[in-house]
């Protein structure tokens, strides 16, 4: 796109990303809990460093945190030098948005909420 988007430009834009990030939550979220379970991969990581404690949804999070901080830096990167490494930038801040919305949601259900936070 040549010249600067008008907000009907911005708005496609942001739904074409957004049904990548719901496509993406799908087929990943199948991937992480193939028993069905919400976070079960990631509570499984959790688990790795809780000395037999039971995790919570606040310990999900935090899982949830380093790997966006894993996006958060490449896209720094980018940010600074251009480069982002072997995934694209895209994909990088794709993937950063779905764990920060993943972080709300184990919140949430660590709050006892099942609404948005």
């Amino acid at each position: 796109m040549t010249g600067d988007p008008t907000f009907k430009d911005q708005l496609d834009e942001c739904h074409r990303i957004l049904a990548i990030m719901e496509k993406l939550l799908v087929t990943k979220g199948s991937e992480y809990s193939p028993t069905g379970l919400a976070f079960a991969g990631h509570k499984e990581a959790a688990e790795s460093f809780l000395q037999g404690r039971e995790p919570t949804q606040g310990d999900v999070a935090r899982v949830l945190h380093i790997h966006f901080l894993k996006h958060y830096n490449a896209i720094r990167s980018y940010l600074q030098t251009g480069h982002v490494g072997t995934e694209g930038i895209e994909g990088r801040l794709v993937d950063a948005a779905n764990y920060l919305v993943l972080m709300a949601v184990a919140i949430s259900f660590d709050a006892g909420r099942k609404d948005s936070p």
